[in-house]
């Protein structure tokens, strides 16, 4: 039996989805900025833009272990 730290799954969920959501978050900014939209709108669009990721990226991450888990187990 082998034991293992679950600190690991969880660094590695938080680095992935961060750098996709702040990747995502920046090009909606800079998109919104060259636009010459105003400052309030690009926050309240990019506000949306990275709560929606959060909750996509944290979703995917889920199925994506009970899939893992899934796999081992059969």
């Amino acid at each position: 039996h082998e034991i293992h730290l679950q600190t690991g799954e969880f660094l590695k969920s938080i680095i992935y989805g961060g750098l996709d959501g702040s990747t995502a978050s920046i090009i909606i900014i800079l998109s919104g900025i060259s636009s010459g939209t105003a400052p309030d709108e690009i926050l309240a669009i990019a506000m949306s833009a990275l709560i929606a990721n959060a909750i996509s990226m944290g979703f995917a991450d889920y199925l994506s272990a009970k899939a893992e888990i899934h796999y081992i187990q059969n």
